[in-house]
């Protein structure tokens, strides 16, 4: 864009093809007077010694000198530098005139103030004011002179002939000047069509750009607004058009409120593409700041002179926003807000300085945070990342930085922080932690630190150490917690659905009773009771409204239904007290023929345990009332379990069940 607007300043100077015209055309008019002197200077000769039989020397030294006059008119071409040109411009054609009204008045008299006028002509046509004051200063010396010592003239018919060549080049001269003039407008006129469309293209095209523009001449005087200029700027054209720039478009800095150096004078002085710093702000003429970034560009003649400024700007603030959007991003975690790990990692390095040690650094793991997000799916996981966030946010120092490095792992920098202030915050925190819940379930967290005390420490084994420490606390605890988190998500799938929390405990009796039947000791008995309690516990990631469903399941329904196992063993199996029933649970709807789920198990493939849940879940689902149907009498549902035994449940399991457990 910067390029275009130069290349359509640059073409407004443009006139090349009219200097070439008007060069061509001089260079011609020189020929005509060498040839016009050295015709002048053969004629004298051959008239003044054959007819007037003059001394030949005496003539043949007045023609050379005719000849030298047009040698030097030509040399006046080769001059390059103007004011010389000129000069020497001056001298020829006064010495031409003044030797021909001396040497010749005699011979052609007033066809000399004739020729003056043909000089006349040609230097209004060409305004070479040389050709003009020299034709001044020849007719006053000639004057003069004449005035003084010449003798009346005698005509005779030299002069006639003189009188009558001189006047048919004056009017071949006119005529000549008449046609080059007419020649001269018509291409005058093209020049100012193709200039004012050029014009036209340029306003248009500058009005058109999104940019604000403006143009100076070389004295920094502006020249031109677009549109875009005058909103950001608040002038109106009218109002500084020829107006020094610097006067009415004031930049300073962001940073430090100085006002800056115009960009014009800068790009005057260099003559260089001059791009503006960071954080430059325009003042408007309402006394707004606009943060602005701009480019100022020479202009250049066709003589590659200075001719004026283009400054090019646009507002910065709506990019500046999205840069600090950009920064805020890449150095912020999406969901918490807090610093991520590369601000972290950077931070660390800065604050690993004599002035901020002791130095601590506090690691904290939300515990039981997968298992909330396979109970209850990410968004609750992600709540509960947001609350231990918000909490941790709440009761640090404002020169703490508190960074989320990690899924479920955050790390607070604290600068010159002893080891009883950590006390403190821990307390604060795990006190405030009791107080908020996810989906019922208590929030706690592990925490682990260090501290760095002098230069010898490294400051990365005091994170190493922090970070060890935190994770000892989450094994001493963990597991405790994980359990309690286990309890809390069974009592939150028994608040989502009644049914399924009476289900949950008649398949544990059922289990029990089969178990004891089978002569499982008492503790085998026990946790066959738990798993049977449990083996719905996946069923807490499936919405209430699924859950209370009374009309027919669809599909889509079932499928969402049968992931239930999957879940179930994903949470168990994180818990060393529910470890060992996790597989029971998995595997409880595995069908004894191989066409059940999730993994399809075939025969004694299926635990024992799932398959003695298997039975009782079953039993318990059809003599009793869910949602979507009336429930079975008691012999119908043996019938069906008959029925399915040998391709649902273990044949064997069936008839011990229906017989000790349920006919007793």
């Amino acid at each position: 864009m910067f390029q275009k607007i130069k290349a359509f300043m640059k073409d407004l100077g443009r006139y090349r093809g009219e200097e070439n015209r008007q060069r061509l055309e001089q260079v011609l008019i020189s020929f005509v007077i060498l040839s016009s002197l050295t015709i002048g200077a053969i004629a004298n000769y051959s008239v003044r010694v054959l007819f007037l039989e003059e001394p030949q020397m005496f003539v043949a030294f007045e023609s050379l000198m005719l000849l030298a006059f047009g040698v030097l008119e030509i040399a006046l071409l080769k001059i390059k530098e103007d004011q010389l040109r000129r000069i020497m411009s001056i001298i020829v054609y006064c010495g031409l005139l003044i030797y021909m009204g001396a040497a010749f008045y005699d011979y052609i008299g007033p066809a000399i103030w004739c020729m003056a006028a043909t000089f006349i002509v040609m230097s209004l046509f060409h305004a070479r004011r040389d050709m003009l004051l020299g034709f001044i200063v020849a007719t006053a010396v000639l004057y003069a002179y004449v005035m003084r010592f010449k003798k009346p003239f005698t005509t005779n018919w030299i002069f006639e002939i003189g009188l009558i060549l001189t006047m048919l080049v004056f009017m071949m001269t006119v005529l000549a000047v008449h046609y080059l003039i007419n020649e001269r407008l018509a291409f005058m006129k093209r020049q100012y069509d193709t200039l004012y469309r050029t014009e036209n293209q340029f306003y248009f095209t500058l009005n058109a750009i999104g940019d604000g523009v403006i143009t100076t001449d070389s004295k920094g005087l502006i020249t031109f607004m677009n549109p875009i200029a005058v909103q950001l700027s608040g002038w109106l054209m009218d109002e500084i058009i020829g107006k020094p720039f610097n006067q009415y478009i004031v930049l300073e800095s962001e940073l430090t409120h100085e006002v800056l150096e115009s960009p014009v004078d800068q790009v005057i002085k260099s003559q260089k593409i001059l791009h503006l710093a960071n954080h430059t702000v325009m003042l408007t003429k309402s006394g707004d700041k606009i943060v602005i970034e701009d480019t100022a560009s020479p202009i250049f003649d066709e003589n590659g002179k200075l001719s004026g400024v283009v400054i090019v700007f646009r507002d910065h603030r709506y990019k500046q926003e999205k840069q600090r959007e950009i920064e805020y991003l890449s150095y912020h975690d999406q969901l918490s807000g807090l610093y991520n790990r590369r601000y972290f990692e950077d931070v660390l390095r800065k604050l690993d300085i004599n002035s901020a040690w002791p130095l601590a650094i506090l690691f904290i793991d939300v515990n039981g945070l997968k298992i909330v997000n396979d109970a209850f799916g990410h968004r609750a996981g992600d709540e509960l990342i947001t609350k231990v966030a918000n909490t941790l946010s709440r009761y640090k120092r404002s020169d703490d930085v508190i960074s989320r490095i990690g899924g479920d792992e955050f790390v607070i920098i604290m600068p010159r922080t002893e080891q009883l202030f950590i006390n403190h915050y821990t307390k604060q925190v795990t006190q405030a932690f009791r107080h908020e819940q996810i989906m019922g379930i208590e929030i706690s967290v592990s925490f682990g630190w260090d501290i760095k005390k002098n230069q010898e420490q490294d400051i990365f084994e005091c994170l190493k150490q922090a970070e060890d420490r935190m994770y000892q606390s989450k094994i001493y605890y963990g597991g405790s917690k994980r359990n309690d988190i286990i309890k809390s998500i069974s009592s939150a799938l028994a608040m989502k659905s009644v049914e399924e929390e009476a289900h949950s405990k008649r398949v544990g009796e059922y289990c029990t009773k089969l178990g004891r039947v089978l002569g499982f000791s008492e503790g085998e008995c026990q946790k066959l009771k738990v798993a049977g309690e449990l083996h719905d516990i996946g069923k807490i990631a499936i919405d209430e409204i699924l859950l209370n469903k009374k009309s027919a399941l669809t599909l889509t329904d079932w499928n969402q239904i049968r992931q239930h196992p999957e879940t179930g063993y994903r949470l168990l199996n994180t818990s060393k007290e529910f470890y060992g029933i996790a597989e029971y649970v998995r595997a409880h709807h595995e069908f004894w023929d191989g066409s059940g789920y999730p993994s399809g198990l075939k025969g004694l493939e299926i635990p024992l345990n799932a398959r003695i849940i298997a039975i009782a879940d079953a039993y318990d689902a059809m003599t009793n009332d869910r949602t979507f149907r009336k429930a079975m009498s008691h012999e119908a549902a043996i019938d069906e379990l008959l029925r399915c035994a040998g391709s649902q449940f273990d044949p064997e399991l069936t008839r011990v069940f229906i017989e000790k457990v349920l006919r007793v």
